[in-house]
């Protein structure tokens, strides 16, 4: 290894520590009540390092959503793609979320409105918005794909819809506090409910 690379892999551990203590001072503390001081001791670095990498927490907090939105759409599109039966589709994919942040419980409080971590800033932030949509965006048309060629009965754009809402929806339910396997449940039958409506076909013309 070159003295360069050794340079650019101490610095790239020097932000993921950063990244990952923010991570969990969000999580524990709320966007709000999180400073850069209290980052910069979570990460053991000083503040000057601190500063030299990320200027205010607010870029912290949106280079650790667009990395972990990253990481988790592409790994949600990963376990489904390969699948083309509509209703084991929807099933890989709530059952995927529930297995990722079941693992993750701090990326929860990251991604979500109502989370303790979620700034204001990212209601307004455009970029952001088109960003996410972007990263949605193959798993969105593998659903469409394969709602279309199963001729469903419900509208493709309206079963994609009612399936991030309710993904959205339980979401806020684990972060105000309940149990797994309890939102579990109500997406069993959830599921239950979806399966049957993607059996329906449309009438042939």
């Amino acid at each position: 290894m070159s003295i360069t690379e050794r340079r650019e892999e101490e610095k790239q551990g020097r932000v993921n520590a950063i990244l990952d203590a923010a991570l969990a001072m969000f999580a524990e503390r709320g966007y709000t009540d999180t400073n850069m001081e209290m980052i910069s001791r979570a990460a053991r670095l000083g503040k000057a390092t601190l500063y030299y990498y990320f200027k205010t927490k607010e870029e912290i907090f949106r280079t650790l959503v667009e990395l972990k939105s990253r990481e988790y759409y592409a790994a949600a599109y990963e376990v489904i793609k390969s699948e083309t039966r509509p209703p084991r589709i929807v099933r890989l994919l709530v059952t995927f979320f529930f297995d990722y942040f079941r693992r993750r419980p701090q990326l929860l409080s990251l991604f979500f409105p109502f989370g303790r971590s979620s700034p204001l800033f990212l209601k307004r932030e455009q970029r952001l918005v088109h960003l996410l949509n972007d990263l949605r965006r193959p798993i969105d048309e593998h659903l469409r794909t394969s709602f279309d060629n199963a001729r469903i009965a419900i509208d493709s754009e309206d079963m994609i819809r009612i399936i991030w809402t309710f993904i959205i929806g339980i979401s806020v339910k684990l972060v105000q506090g309940y149990n797994f396997k309890q939102v579990q449940k109500e997406a069993d039958i959830f599921l239950d409910m979806i399966s049957n409506s993607l059996k329906t076909r449309k009438r042939k013309q």
